[in-house]
């Protein structure tokens, strides 16, 4: 019998162009590129933590995106749209290391190295899929949904992650109640209630700004966004 290859689509950086760009070390909450300055740099997460913001008119700030280690960020969607400026901002959760690439060496690339296209079009895709996701929970969830689909979704894109002696996935990641207030639109307070509730139905544990979901946390976060408790 014939086996089927696996069709999913997930390419891999090609390392050998690192060196086309340069290195730079940033501390934390350090704003790597501003919404709406000239998108003149493309970056690419080596080390560390961060994530992308959205600034309204009156300077309200909303979490939309969390980078993973190993992907690219900054100006990609703008370029290729040729929109010329930043369309979100992006801070450094802690101590990072990015490469920086000339928006002239990311074209050139992009037209000459397939592999690097490819990456490109997974990253572009995962960045418009998870933002998509979020405007759907804002538009469609009560608040306490919305935060507990915020962690839900920090726990495939951000923090730390071990494996217990049961083979089962305990994540932890360090916000504060304000970080995830932005990220799902709600207050801070609101926030403060739900990480209580949670945590007395044992879904979460909570620490100086940090959170941890032990094992089997996830799946109790995906019956409590439902509403189906077991």
């Amino acid at each position: 019998m014939r086996q089927e290859k696996d069709a999913s689509f997930n390419p891999v950086f090609p390392v050998e162009l690192l060196l086309l760009g340069h290195d730079a070390r940033y501390v934390k909450n350090t704003v790597i590129c501003m919404q709406n300055e000239p998108a003149e740099k493309i970056f690419f997460l080596k080390e560390g933590e961060v994530c992308l913001s959205y600034y309204g008119e009156n300077g309200e700030r909303k979490i939309v995106f969390y980078v993973e280690k190993g992907s690219i960020f900054g100006g990609v969607i703008s370029l290729v749209l040729n929109k010329k400026v930043y369309g979100v901002s992006a801070i450094t959760l802690t101590k990072s290391l990015i490469t920086v690439f000339s928006k002239e060496v990311f074209f050139s690339t992009l037209i000459n190295n397939v592999d690097f296209t490819r990456f490109c079009l997974c990253a572009v895709a995962k960045e418009l899929w998870a933002m998509g996701s979020h405007l759907e929970s804002l538009s469609f969830l009560e608040c306490n949904r919305r935060v507990a689909s915020a962690l839900l979704w920090l726990t495939n894109h951000a923090g730390k992650v071990e494996k217990e002696e049961s083979g089962e996935l305990e994540h932890t990641f360090k916000i504060t109640h304000q970080e995830l207030g932005e990220l799902a639109s709600v207050n801070r307070v609101t926030v403060t209630n739900v990480l209580k509730e949670l945590e007395k139905e044992k879904i979460i544990r909570k620490g100086s700004k940090t959170i941890m979901i032990p094992a089997g946390g996830k799946q109790k976060l995906k019956r409590y966004i439902k509403n189906i408790w077991i």
